[in-house]
């Protein structure tokens, strides 16, 4: 019997990731996963992976973002990432901690996340000092910006002239100054032609010029193979073993590059099967050889322990590891030495991430797979991870997800939140559909009305206080949400996720005397006190 508050507050369990009400048997929910809907995110130009969250760079020039996310505490689907727009293009850091970067029509370059490189707002930050904003902020010194790249404690610009630009940590030389010196603000890297492209892979730097050739500076970790010592190369040398190179990708300690030709080769450490053969686990440039089953290829993409290429017909090809089911073709993991093509899908550009793979397609909707414990598939249910509970999910194998949707099997359409515009102006917050009803973060929504929020960690309770008014948001079985002291009933469940309580935002509305309005055409819902 329900108790006579009405509220449908829930303690949320977890049974292996699967979050149901206290009170419902675990029988009478296995066929019946929550169904989280709405439309998914298109119009996308570029995505770029994280160690824990996603980018997306719509044709408008907004940047949108999901998992454990750098505009919000967490997303589980794409959210605008406020303050951004006109924005070229985006990268990511996965190293340590997420960075990103983006680069506006304008040339200017921007930050947020960790800020872990150069100078903002005349403060300067580092490895060691470290400030994590949701808000963009401008990188000091940079102008004219065609691209950024991230090595694990410094940072690269391409600028649109052809010079590259360093700053950052140079324990390894990795900033090509002959220096080993850190640098909080953007030097000039000397000694290059013209570049086209940029890339690093952590402690080594590469730079492609414009007649195709190689040119790196760093710690190759080549050198360490071959003589067993550090190497330290304070400026750029020229890679003389293959010519004609149009694009650079590596997976930690392994080469792969794209010629013009569109054949890709590969040389380095083999971890994962990223090589795109049957060798040796670590191998040094000498090794430098061609992968045969890759032909006509347009695109390269490499990381952690998969790699997928692109070929002139769109086809999609793919190799590595498969253990976090990234590779998107919906079997157990397992690992491929040698790249296959993957039946029926095809795209305009592929991603490899930390762990996760996406796929633009030509209608520019964005599809993902792999490990989804922060989110950052955007499917809007949450995986189990790390020790953390799960929302939404079942806990048993339920196609296209896996071991209670730890990871996300197969390519899924990754969804856009539903807009939340508080008083008039939209506020990034974790939102989604679920069972067709629009929920959002309760502390959002209540931060974004002027509430101060308390927690009370003793007996688990959330207070909102603005003007004499006070709302208790009780997360135990027993509790409820009060206004002043009294109860107020919602008549749908609120959740309890990691810590975020997510409300359905109409009937919170309602019992709170708020006016929800939703506007189909904008995908928004309009929330005023």
């Amino acid at each position: 019997m329900r108790h006579s508050r009405l509220l449908k507050l829930i303690l949320l369990v977890s049974m292996a990731g699967f979050m149901i009400p206290v009170g419902a048997s675990a029988e009478s929910l296995q066929e019946q996963p929550m169904a989280f809907g709405g439309k998914g995110i298109t119009n996308v130009k570029q995505v770029a992976a994280g160690y824990a969250s996603t980018l997306a760079l719509k044709n408008d020039g907004t940047v949108w973002a999901w998992g454990g996310n750098l505009t919000t505490r967490l997303t589980t689907a794409a959210v605008q990432v406020p303050g951004l727009s006109d924005v070229e293009s985006i990268t990511y850091s996965s190293a340590y901690a997420d960075t990103a970067a983006v680069v506006k029509k304008d040339g200017t370059a921007w930050m947020l996340g960790y800020l872990r490189y150069g100078t903002f707002d005349g403060v300067t930050y580092s490895s060691n000092n470290t400030l994590f904003t949701s808000v963009p902020k401008q990188i000091e010194g940079l102008q004219d910006v065609e691209d950024i790249q991230f090595g694990y404690n410094a940072a690269f610009a391409l600028k649109k002239d052809g010079t590259v630009w360093a700053w950052g940590s140079n324990e390894y030389g990795e900033l090509g100054n002959g220096q080993v010196k850190t640098l909080a603000a953007p030097a000039l890297v000397a000694g290059l032609p013209p570049i086209t492209a940029i890339h690093s892979d952590g402690i080594t730097a590469f730079a492609i010029d414009k007649n195709g050739k190689l040119w790196y500076w760093g710690s190759p970790y080549w050198y360490y193979y071959q003589t067993g010592k550090q190497a330290v190369v304070t400026k750029p040398r020229l890679f003389d073993k293959l010519d004609h190179i149009k694009a650079i990708s590596s997976s930690g300690s392994a080469t792969l590059l794209l010629r013009s030709d569109g054949t890709v080769w590969s040389f380095g450490d083999n971890y994962g099967g990223v090589l795109g053969r049957s060798k040796d686990p670590l191998e040094g440039p000498i090794h430098l050889e061609q992968i045969p089953e890759l032909q006509s290829i347009e695109e390269l993409s490499c990381s952690y322990l998969q790699c997928l290429a692109l070929d002139e017909l769109d086809h999609v090809w793919v190799w590595g590891n498969n253990s976090y089911r990234q590779i998107g073709d919906g079997l157990q993991p397992h690992r491929f030495d040698h790249p296959v093509k993957l039946a029926h899908q095809q795209a305009v550009k592929v991603v490899s991430g930390f762990r996760t793979s996406f796929l633009i397609k030509k209608d520019g909707t964005l599809w993902g797979a792999g490990l989804n414990g922060e989110g950052q598939i955007g499917r809007g249910l949450l995986g189990a991870w790390g020790g953390e509970e799960g929302f939404g999910v079942p806990p048993y194998s339920y196609e296209p997800y896996s071991w209670g949707t730890f990871s996300v099997t197969k390519y899924e359409p990754v969804l856009e939140a539903p807009r939340v515009a508080v008083n008039g102006k939209q506020i990034a917050m974790w939102s989604m559909q679920i069972d067709g009803t629009v929920y959002a973060s309760v502390r959002g929504i209540m931060e974004a009305l002027g509430y101060r929020m308390t927690w009370n960690p003793t007996d688990k309770i959330a207070v909102a206080l603005k003007d004499g008014k006070e709302f208790a948001f009780h997360t135990e079985e027993t509790g409820g949400i009060y206004k002043n002291g009294q109860s107020i009933a919602v008549g749908k469940e609120v959740y309890n996720v990691r810590g975020e309580l997510l409300a359905p935002v109409r009937e919170l509305g309602s019992a709170f005397g708020w006016t929800t309005v939703w506007e189909p055409e904008r995908y928004t819902i309009h929330v005023t006190e």
